[in-house]
């Protein structure tokens, strides 16, 4: 949808008094995965160690967010 567009949907869908409140939620997807993807590394070194972190573990985040993306195309299948 594009970051603009996606805030106006979000603000003209909810009550007068919410919508700067519901507004907001769009611009939280960015802090808010870059702490995600942070986290995810943290637990797997934490997990793994070092050493497997660099030679083999790293892919494991990456190949999760296949998941993730997944989940996306099927809310965008869903809602449109």
């Amino acid at each position: 949808m594009g970051g603009r567009r996606c805030i106006e949907w979000q603000s003209k869908m909810h009550l007068k008094e919410k919508r700067g409140w519901y507004g907001t939620f769009p611009q939280l997807g960015a802090p808010l995965g870059l702490l995600l993807a942070n986290g995810v590394f943290l637990l797997i070194t934490a997990l793994f160690g070092q050493a497997a972190m660099t030679d083999w573990a790293w892919r494991i985040p990456f190949l999760s967010s296949f998941v993730l993306v997944a989940v996306e195309v099927v809310c965008s299948i869903k809602t449109y």
